[in-house]
C-alpha cells in the first residue's frame, strides 16, 4: 500500500482512517428542498391545522354521496389526510400566506357509484388553491372551483 508522504509516514491503521473518511466524503448526496411544508412560519394561518369536512362545491350543498368527504391538514407534519367521500387520500402539503397546494397525493381506488362527483372535487384539490379560515368556515379557490368545508373538530 502506497502511503502519501506527509513529513512522517502514518501507520497502517491511519491510512485506512484516510480512505474510509475520504470514501464517505465522496459520498455526500445533493442538498434536499423540504417540499412538504411553510414558506415562512410567520405567514401561516394556523387555524388551517385541523380538520374540515366538505359543506359545498361552486355554491352547491354536497349531497348524501360526499357528506363524508373531509381533509385534515397537519401543519406540523405538512401532510393532508382526509376522504373524498368514498376513498381515502393523503398528500404533501405546501402552505404560504394565502396559497396552498397538494403535492404527491395518493388516493386509493374503491368502486364508488359517484365517481363522477369525487373526480371533479379531486381535480380541483390538485390545482393551486388560495384559502382563508374564517371562524369555522374554510373557503379554498382555484381558477375553477370554490370549495366550502367547516371545522368539526
Amino acid at each position: 500500500m502506497v502511503v502519501p508522504k506527509m513529513g512522517k509516514k502514518l501507520d497502517r491503521m491511519q491510512t485506512y482512517f484516510l480512505w474510509i473518511a475520504l470514501f464517505f466524503l465522496s459520498c455526500r448526496s445533493a442538498p434536499v428542498t423540504n417540499l412538504n411544508l411553510v414558506v415562512s412560519e410567520n405567514t401561516i394561518n394556523y387555524g388551517l391545522h385541523d380538520i374540515w369536512a366538505l359543506r359545498s362545491v361552486d355554491g352547491i350543498d354536497v349531497g348524501r354521496e360526499q357528506s363524508s368527504a373531509y381533509l385534515e391538514f397537519n401543519l406540523t407534519t405538512g401532510k393532508v389526510y382526509g376522504n373524498t367521500g368514498c376513498n381515502s387520500l393523503t398528500a404533501d402539503l405546501f402552505v404560504d400566506t394565502d396559497t396552498l397546494r397538494l403535492m404527491n397525493t395518493a388516493i386509493t381506488e374503491l368502486f364508488c357509484d359517484n365517481f363522477q362527483q369525487e373526480q371533479r372535487y379531486v381535480a380541483h384539490l390538485i390545482q393551486s388553491m388560495s384559502y382563508s379560515v374564517d371562524g369555522l368556515m374554510l373557503t379554498l379557490k382555484s381558477n375553477q372551483a370554490i370549495l366550502i368545508f367547516k371545522k368539526v373538530d
